[in-house]
């Protein structure tokens, strides 16, 4: 009887289709991983800058003697008494 000794051609093959698998399930893993991540960040980055539009208007309405004189119609623009905002997609404007 032959000694059965190192890697026969089967157990080869076995191994090579477990490492393919297992390298598999770790690659799609990362990708869910990393698109998750990017809509988070997508979503906190929104967040950041309606936080500062937020953190602007404040410290204009607590001004001392300021006051909203007119909004418009459709939102776009702000008439505080000292300072004007206009809103045109995705960007607000401040003229003094």
């Amino acid at each position: 009887m032959k000694s059965q000794k190192g890697i026969t051609l089967v157990s080869l093959a076995i191994y090579l289709v477990a490492v393919t698998i297992i390298v598999g399930v770790v690659a799609s893993i990362t990708a869910f991983f990393y698109s998750n991540a990017e809509e988070i960040n997508e979503a906190t980055s929104a967040m950041g800058q309606y936080n500062i539009f937020n953190l602007t208007m404040l410290k204009e309405v607590k001004q001392a003697g300021n006051s909203i004189v007119s909004i418009t119609s459709d939102q776009t623009r702000i008439l505080f008494k000292s300072r004007k905002y206009l809103y045109i997609p995705r960007w607000w404007y401040l003229f003094e």
